[in-house]
């Protein structure tokens, strides 16, 4: 393990996590006097993400990423909902190899996150689950792309935590961490190469259909 200064690329990736905590926060703060209806929909989501990927005995360094698809939420609740997801992940690691360079390896991935959202007052919530992942291609790039599809696993598993604000107007704001908790490469089992990605997306809700609220359990 290194226990060596951090590098100036890593410092600056925490400051741009911070900015994103800070800016979902924002959000939260500004739309706190909207009442949130008691409500379930269907809605699109996408946004960006970092990622890379944990292992043992390698180094690897962040890599821009993509998430787009669709998303359910179910009225579980006066403060609690249940989140079902169906995306495409665009997600990787950058290699350092020394004298041969960069290289890379980049993974597109159909995901199914499930989670549970616990709403602090009528915008703000707290959500975590688990993510199952079914691989669609894999692809390891630098002087030459070279498709590695039957070289990683064919499933990811892993676990999601992160904040949100979901607005009454159907707009919806997500800052996440995945920790994934299986091994990425078939090759890499001693090294035990997992999936990580910070994830911040947009989503809007399209369709809506309203609970009626029993007196005395509505979110205040």
């Amino acid at each position: 393990m290194n226990n060596g200064p951090r590098p100036v690329g890593m410092k600056l990736m925490q400051l741009r996590y911070d900015l994103l905590l800070h800016t979902i926060l924002g959000l939260c703060l500004l739309s706190g006097h909207v009442a949130r209806g008691q409500s379930s929909g269907i809605g699109f989501k996408a946004g960006g993400q970092i990622t890379t990927a944990r292992a043992s005995g390698a180094t690897a360094r962040p890599m821009a990423g993509a998430v787009l698809g669709l998303y359910g939420t179910v009225y579980g609740g006066p403060r609690l909902e249940l989140q079902p997801e169906l995306l495409v992940n665009m997600q990787g690691r950058v290699l350092a190899e020394g004298e041969n360079g960069f290289a890379g390896l980049r993974f597109y991935y159909a995901q199914l996150p499930i989670s549970a959202k616990f709403f602090i007052g009528n915008t703000f919530n707290i959500a975590a689950g688990p993510q199952a992942g079914k691989l669609l291609y894999a692809q390891q790039f630098g002087d030459t792309t070279i498709n590695i599809t039957g070289d990683v696993n064919k499933w990811d598993f892993g676990v999601n935590a992160g904040i949100g604000a979901d607005l009454r107007s159907g707009w919806d704001f997500t800052l996440r961490y995945y920790s994934g908790m299986s091994s990425v490469l078939k090759s890499e089992q001693n090294v035990l190469p997992l999936h990580r990605s910070t994830q911040l997306t947009i989503g809007y809700r399209f369709a809506k259909w309203r609970h009626k609220a029993r007196r005395g359990r509505t979110r205040k």
